[in-house]
C-alpha cells in the first residue's frame, strides 16, 4: 500500500468540498452506484485480527443516497466506508479518481 497516493487520494477529495461526488463501486457481478454530499474526507489506519474488518479505510463524509434501478435511499450513516486494503491502480484525476482494492474497483466523480 503506497501511502503518499493514499494522502493524496484524501486531499484531493477534500479540496472538492463542498462538493456533490458519485461512486461506482464494483464487486464481483454486482455494481453499486452512491451519491454524497461530502462534507470531509478521513482515513483511519487500525489493527484487526478480523479479515471482514478492514486495516485501512477511507471514510467519505456526507449525506448519502444508493442509487438501485432510478429510486435513490438514504443510507443510515453520514459516514461511506471504503476498505483500502490492496489498493492499487490509483488514478487521480481533476474531478474523477479511480483505484482498485482487495474488494473491487471504484470511480470516484465530482459532479
Amino acid at each position: 500500500m503506497d501511502s503518499l497516493q493514499i494522502v493524496e487520494l484524501k486531499k484531493t477529495l477534500n479540496n472538492w468540498i463542498p462538493a456533490h461526488i458519485s461512486i461506482k463501486k464494483e464487486e464481483q457481478d454486482d455494481i453499486d452506484y452512491i451519491h454524497i454530499s461530502l462534507e470531509k474526507a478521513t482515513f483511519e489506519q487500525r489493527q484487526t485480527i478480523d479479515d471482514y474488518v478492514s486495516d485501512h479505510v477511507l471514510f467519505l463524509h456526507g449525506t448519502a443516497f444508493n442509487e438501485d434501478h432510478g429510486q435513490e435511499t438514504q443510507l443510515p450513516s453520514l459516514r461511506y466506508e471504503i476498505p483500502l486494503d490492496g489498493i492499487d491502480h490509483i488514478q487521480i484525476a481533476e474531478s474523477k479518481l479511480t483505484f482498485t482494492t482487495d474488494r473491487g474497483n471504484y470511480t470516484i466523480t465530482n459532479a
